[in-house]
């Protein structure tokens, strides 16, 4: 019964990701108390041969358990992915973290079996499929996450590896919805050493562009690499392919302090400076009290860091803080976001550094994290967004 969640197509070919059909499922033996675990997961990069999967397990059964994680590949066979045994018992009421790198070895979708045993005797306490999609032969990472007046892109690509051998890659540079070709490369992979290709800028106007890779023996599989190149401005923050920040083109590294925006007035802030740090994280207050505080400490020298989620401006876009549907964001906090960023952008000028999109997130605010990062880059593409992962196995 588990297949039947693999792709399905109604009359019109809108590919559904969920049943068509309800039913009772016979034969699977699992925990008969509903609701005693819980599973949480999340899925990094997804390149063929190497998905990582990232999961919680909680614990609400009324005793301590020792669990194991399996993983089974239901959409194109019954290839077991791998166990991961959590060491330590799962405390009653609190929760254990583990991971798996799932070998999907081909490009496109899939569809695998997350299962919850009992470490002690394999009874399967919770079964829970699980769709993948976007399954990738490669990605790229250009040496700037934009471009202004560089007059060179240089593009480092690599391939998953269940991509076996040298290949030859072929990457053609087109606008975003165009199929005029601007600039066509050709690069050899080699799983032994570095591949790259660069594009000349000079030519090129002010625009989204995207480059698409073809690799042979996956030419029904391509990968895009979006580009982007913008007016200068004074102020602009772009990062290196090595994660290196670039302010106006210099080198700068991030060196300051939370919670101490209200303490940088007066012999604090020249202290403050004149010790080396060169940033802050701004939270817990309104746009307007931001605009203010970036002001008063421009003259030292310090470019804060926004911290978005914490403006009163997002705070009363929810009335439930806890609350991460995709309904909430889309018609709540991701509307408040961009009109927040467009005002401090307009009021902070070249007067920041990034915007901070949330402060430690877990599982199930993927979608918040990732949300604020695309509403941010589409807003403001001067700035990049961070966060904080506070959790190892994430």
């Amino acid at each position: 019964p588990m297949a039947d969640l693999a792709r399905k197509k109604d009359s019109s070919n809108t590919t559904k990701t969920y049943p068509l059909a309800m039913g009772e499922v016979r034969g699977i033996q699992t925990d008969p108390a509903r609701h005693r675990w819980a599973l949480l997961h999340g899925l990094g990069p997804r390149q063929v041969g190497a998905v990582p999967l990232v999961f919680t397990v909680v614990n609400a059964t009324g005793a301590d358990r020792r669990v194991r994680v399996r993983a089974v590949r239901i959409g194109r066979g019954t290839d077991d992915l791998g166990v991961c045994e959590i060491t330590q018992r799962v405390v009653d009421k609190r929760w254990a973290h583990g991971s798996l790198v799932l070998a999907l070895n081909e490009a496109g979708e899939d569809a695998i079996r997350l299962t919850i045993e009992d470490a002690e005797t394999g009874h399967a306490l919770v079964h829970r499929p699980l769709h993948i999609d976007n399954i990738g032969i490669g990605s790229g990472r250009w040496d700037r996450s934009f471009y202004m007046e560089e007059m060179q892109a240089n593009l480092r690509l690599v391939l998953g590896p269940a991509v076996k051998g040298a290949r030859s890659l072929e990457c053609v540079l087109r606008a975003v919805g165009s199929r005029r070709v601007l600039a066509t490369r050709t690069a050899e992979w080699d799983p032994t050493r570095d591949c790259r290709v660069a594009f000349d800028l000079a030519g090129i106007p002010r625009g989204s562009y995207e480059v698409e890779v073809v690799v042979n023996g996956y030419e029904q599989a391509p990968f895009v690499v979006p580009l982007r190149k913008l007016a200068p401005r004074v102020g602009s923050v772009q990062y290196t392919h090595r994660g290196i920040l670039l302010r106006d083109g210099v080198p700068f590294f991030p060196f300051g302090m939370y919670y101490v925006e209200r303490h940088l007035e007066g012999p604090f802030l020249e202290s403050y400076a004149a010790a080396g740090f060169n940033t802050f994280l701004l939270e817990w207050g309104s746009a307007e009290s931001f605009v203010v505080k970036a002001r008063q400490v421009k003259d030292y020298g310090l470019v804060p860091m926004v911290g978005l989620h914490n403006t009163n401006e997002m705070r009363s876009a929810t009335t439930n803080e806890t609350d991460y549907s995709l309904e909430n964001l889309q018609h709540g906090r991701l509307p408040v976001a961009a009109d927040t960023i467009r005002m401090l952008t307009r009021r902070m000028g070249d007067s920041m550094l990034a915007w901070y999109t949330r402060d430690e997130p877990n599982e199930s605010m993927y979608k918040l994290v990732r949300g604020l990062h695309d509403v941010a880059r589409d807003t403001d593409p001067y700035h990049p967004t961070m966060t904080v992962i506070f959790q190892p196995h994430l």
